[in-house]
């Protein structure tokens, strides 16, 4: 047995454990594409479940067998599936736990992070970009930071950036939203970095 296929044993025993407990609810699933019907369609593995299925995707970004993506389920709802992106664990992920959070509406925030390669050596952000996108319940982008416009990098070379939500950003929300952050080479390849929640409850 070669170490890929003893790792996606580990991978189905775990994910079939995690859905036992339904840990694996919600909008934001794991996936790995299986075949590349045509650029808006995907067969994928959705949570570690060896039965693919056929899921529309982004058109945008140029998708690859194996490559680890994300599955988004529209509204939680299962029956309404897209694949945004390509997920970041091949070379890129962040170490700061900044998924999922909570904030008071008229307060800032800042959300701190590290990105590392597979090997947890630094990302060098010198000739990346960085943003960052909060999406309400429609998945419609209501706010967006990049680097220089409320995203600051704050250490090029260990991967390190500051991305900041002012008070005038959060004086207009409440309740549940999706947040996520991406790097952008200068070939306009993307990653997806992180994908969680911001709560925003009232005073």
């Amino acid at each position: 047995m070669t170490n890929d296929e003893f790792l996606d044993i580990v991978r189905s025993i775990f994910y079939t454990e995690l859905k036992k407990l339904n840990k694996l609810t919600g909008e934001w699933h794991l996936g790995k594409v299986n075949s590349v019907i045509s650029p808006y369609v995907l067969s994928v593995f959705v949570d570690g479940s060896t039965s693919a299925q056929n899921i529309p995707c982004n058109p945008n970004i140029i998708f690859n067998k194996d490559e680890e993506v994300w599955v988004h389920y529209i509204n939680g709802n299962p029956m309404d599936k897209f694949v945004p992106y390509k997920r970041a664990t091949g070379n890129q992920s962040t170490i700061m736990g900044v998924g999922n959070i909570s904030m008071l509406a008229g307060n800032s925030k800042q959300l701190i992070v590290s990105i590392v390669d597979q090997n947890n050596n630094p990302v060098d952000l010198t000739s990346m970009n960085v943003q960052w996108v909060l999406k309400d319940s429609t998945n419609t982008v209501i706010l967006s930071k990049t680097v220089g416009n409320g995203i600051t990098i704050t250490n090029a070379t260990q991967g390190q950036c500051t991305i900041t939500i002012s008070s005038s950003d959060s004086k207009n929300l409440l309740g549940t939203y999706t947040h996520q952050a991406s790097i952008i080479d200068s070939q306009n390849n993307s990653s997806v970095v992180f994908v969680g929640t911001i709560v925003v409850n009232n005073f």
